[in-house]
């Protein structure tokens, strides 16, 4: 399973362009995210852990469910998947009045 294992922040897209530090409110690059294989997960900030729960692949496996059916469900859409890349987008609030994709990249 691509997915398995601990995935390190690496830069965080809009419109095609990386955001600053400043644009996305922190340093992705202090974020983790481990998927089990037991269908478990846990985010890390600077290597403390900051939430956790459940993950699942949607039935054609261009998404991931964290979360499902509880007030915390979390879809974000499959860009890229390799051994050690993974992209993400994902509907987020870019400003009190702009809500918007944005892509996370993640690596190993």
């Amino acid at each position: 399973m691509l997915t398995a294992g601990k995935w390190n922040g690496n830069a965080v897209y809009y419109k095609g362009k990386p955001m600053s530090v400043e644009e996305f409110g922190s340093d992705i690059k202090d974020i983790q995210i481990q998927f089990n294989k037991d269908g478990s997960y846990i985010h890390f900030g600077e290597g403390e852990e900051i939430g956790n729960g459940t993950w699942e692949f949607t039935a054609d496996e261009n998404s991931i469910i964290q979360d499902k059916g509880s007030e915390d469900e979390y879809v974000f859409d499959i860009n890229k998947l390799t051994s050690s890349e993974l992209y993400f987008e994902t509907e987020e609030v870019i400003s009190d009045e702009l809500t918007d994709i944005v892509e996370y990249r993640f690596n190993r």
